[in-house]
């Protein structure tokens, strides 16, 4: 399960370490172990978990802008530049995934053409939604074809390597309409398939103009919300033509059906439903997936491979509750992280770099830094020229050391879990193995009281770097103002003593 979640054998060989050793295998099975049982954030240990420690990626300074809305009672997370294009078009990035988010934060993101790229390369489904008008009435119902994607066949119909040719011209067709973009934004088999054919340029230049009548959009429905966030979109005829759906004779009446015929409905690929709930929805393409798809490709190919109705590509595609269960967990500590790491800032908030006219009911939050890392700036400072002070250079001359000790002071937090985990662990063999040695039971409590005691001084030492920390960066802020300085003075000599003591 470790490998199937961390997805590339070679980085996952680099995670877990010598797999001829274990140790990094036992630390990854930990810590997914604590991730599975986990009910909120604080359920995960700091020394293992990254959205716990001080020094997070996500919370670093990004060029991208994080915000979350509540739409419809759905929540949706939009990434966008922190200075809005002087040109072109005012384009977001949008996730349902609060992980997702997070991840694109750490990856360290230039542009939003760039986070775009990313995700296309990865194989995660996300949207580009743009602003625009409010969506009128819809227009009446097009007259549809009585038959599903590729149209009807006769009872008796073989798949073979032609067949499979004609559907990938008439798919491609559609990849390579303006609306092909969206196919590689779908994740999924369906980007699988659009990879190689559709242009991935064509996803971060944002939606086409016919998006803004009969494309995807967000809006609450209220009449105080005159714009709405507007993206392409398949219709259900082109997602059922490039998953290559059949609807295939039964050889049986049915009153009901198309032309008086009972028909069953089949395809070469698995559609949106039946990928969504299988095991190999990681949220990502992993090399799993790949190994999959590959091994389909290779039997359409040799004129091997069935076509198969949506319950038989539900039990023909792997299963797997426990990665499932996995990743909601990991996504929804994600979403409680960016809760806690977030602020709440209105709708007409004159900070809203991302214009639209909405009802201050909608709720809207933005993703701001925190000031704990001494490395990072101080959340809404401002960041016009300041001459440096003789404090400001003496905190700068500390920052090495005091991220050393952070960096030790982790590493120091993690090697104690570890070792309670595996002291615990082998304790739990040993008993099942029903080892009669009371010396081996006895000294692991304490053992595990030397680690909790070696925890709490640890803790204590990065109690006082925190208030030390404080205290410069007062230093630093309080001195540039001169009129206070004596204030501060006094207030310092009262906190030193206070450490002292």
């Amino acid at each position: 399960m470790v490998s199937h979640l961390l997805g590339d054998p070679q980085w996952a060989q680099k995670f877990i370490g010598d797999a001829t050793s274990g140790r990094g295998t036992k630390d990854v099975c930990g810590f997914l172990e604590c991730l599975s049982k986990a009910q909120k954030l604080d359920d995960v240990p700091a020394e293992i978990y990254e959205l716990r420690q001080q020094g997070a990626a996500p919370l670093r300074p990004s060029p991208i802008e994080l915000r979350w809305e509540t739409i419809n009672g759905a929540i949706y997370y939009f990434l966008s530049p922190k200075v809005p294009p002087l040109k072109g078009m005012q384009m977001s990035v949008v996730t349902r995934s609060a992980a997702v988010a997070i991840e694109v934060l750490r990856r360290n993101c230039a542009t939003i053409e760039e986070v775009a790229l990313n995700l296309v390369a990865r194989g995660i489904p996300f949207n580009t939604f743009s602003p625009g008008p409010s969506p009128a009435l819809p227009p009446p119902d097009k007259a549809k074809n009585p038959y599903k994607g590729l149209g009807f066949r006769h009872d008796g119909f073989q798949a073979t390597p032609s067949e499979y040719a004609e559907y990938e011209l008439i798919r491609n067709k559609i990849f390579c309409s303006e609306r092909g973009r969206v196919a590689l934004m779908m994740g999924g088999v369906i980007a699988r398939l659009a990879f190689g054919v559709v242009n991935p340029q064509t996803v971060s230049s944002g939606p086409s103009n016919g998006a803004y009548t009969d494309g995807r959009f967000l809006w609450d429905g209220r009449s105080t919300s005159p714009s709405a966030y507007w993206d392409d979109v398949f219709t259900r005829e082109e997602l059922d033509i490039i998953c290559g759906v059949y609807e295939v004779s039964t050889g049986q009446s049915d009153p009901f059906g198309p032309d008086g015929q009972q028909t069953r409905t089949v395809s070469w690929w698995p559609r949106e439903v039946a990928w969504r709930n299988s095991g190999l929805n990681m949220g990502y393409w992993t090399p799993s997936c790949e190994a999959w798809f590959q091994n389909r490709l290779a039997e359409i190919r040799a004129g091997s491979a069935e076509l198969h109705n949506l319950r038989q590509w539900n039990e023909i595609l792997p299963t797997s509750d426990q990665c499932r269960l996995l990743s909601r967990t990991n996504d929804r500590l994600a979403a409680a992280f960016l809760d806690e790491n977030g602020t709440r800032i209105a709708a007409d908030s004159a900070t809203d770099t991302f214009p639209r006219a909405i009802d201050a009911s909608l709720r809207r939050f933005y993703f701001t830094l925190r000031t704990h890392r001494p490395d990072s700036p101080t959340t809404l400072v401002d960041e016009t020229p300041k001459s440096k002070s003789n404090s400001q250079a003496a905190t700068n001359m500390l920052k090495p050391e005091v991220q050393n000790l952070t960096r030790e002071y982790w590493e120091a937090r993690r090697k104690i879990t570890t070792l309670s985990l595996r002291g615990a662990a082998i304790e739990k063999r040993l008993r099942s193995l029903k080892v009669k040695d009371p010396d081996i039971y006895e000294a692991t409590p304490e053992l595990n009281r030397r680690l909790l005691s070696t925890e709490s001084e640890l803790v204590a030492e990065r109690t006082r770097s925190r208030k030390a920390e404080n205290i410069l960066r007062d230093i630093q802020r309080e001195c540039e103002t001169p009129n206070v300085v004596p204030m501060l003075l006094a207030a310092l000599g009262e906190n030193f003593q206070a450490l002292a003591s």
